[in-house]
């Protein structure tokens, strides 16, 4: 991810300039050189402090907007999943998106790790500089929310319609197997069409 990062927000340098990244090996060897061996850590606390809560918002806030989009039927329908999660990728982001500021400014951060502000520092600098709203915590909350509707819609839509058709399996090797390919299916197809919002995050 701070790969991606790095390379995502050198789209306008220009290539001649020293801390221009030619590719992943160079960054990674330029980051190396330069920051220290740690940085490839670089904003790591931030998606730590927000993976439970974050999961815990995107998996009631699901199994909440399932029940409302029934629409009558006695079972969830592919609509009903894929609905109930694109409202629980919405609901989500609002709540993930002062992390995900916190972590690109970190990560975008290329002086040394000795010299780097700490998660919480960081933060305050933000809020300092730009406040809590669009140019602050919540700057870029329109990609996270796109981002966050169209893998959740896809993800659950596509899993929970698909992972019905297991069940008539005798197999447990077998069963776990097939929801183990269901799931990273299910992220695969997911990832492919919410990469253009996470690079507009940036």
């Amino acid at each position: 991810m701070l790969v991606k990062t790095r390379l995502q927000l050198q789209a306008h340098m220009q290539a001649n300039s020293p801390n221009h990244y030619s590719g992943i090996v160079d960054c990674l060897s330029k980051m190396r050189q330069h920051e220290g061996l740690f940085a490839f850590w670089k904003g790591i606390i931030p998606p730590i402090l927000a993976e439970t809560p974050k999961r815990a918002v995107k998996f009631v806030s699901f199994e909440q907007y399932k029940r409302f989009f029934l629409f009558g039927s006695p079972t969830p329908t592919p609509l009903t999943f894929s609905l109930a999660g694109v409202f629980a990728g919405l609901t989500e982001a609002f709540f993930v998106n002062p992390f995900e500021v916190v972590k690109i400014s970190m990560q975008a951060d290329k002086t040394h790790m000795r010299e780097l502000p700490s998660t919480w520092v960081t933060t305050k600098k933000i809020i300092h500089r730009e406040g809590f709203g669009l140019k602050g915590l919540y700057k870029g909350i329109s990609a996270t929310v796109a981002r966050n509707m169209v893998f959740n819609g896809i993800y659950f839509g596509f899993y929970h319609s698909m992972k019905g058709k297991l069940s008539n399996v005798k197999d447990p090797s077998t069963e776990i197997l097939g929801k183990l390919g269901l799931g990273f299916t299910s992220g695969v197809l997911g990832s492919c069409f919410n990469i253009p919002f996470v690079c507009s995050e940036k």
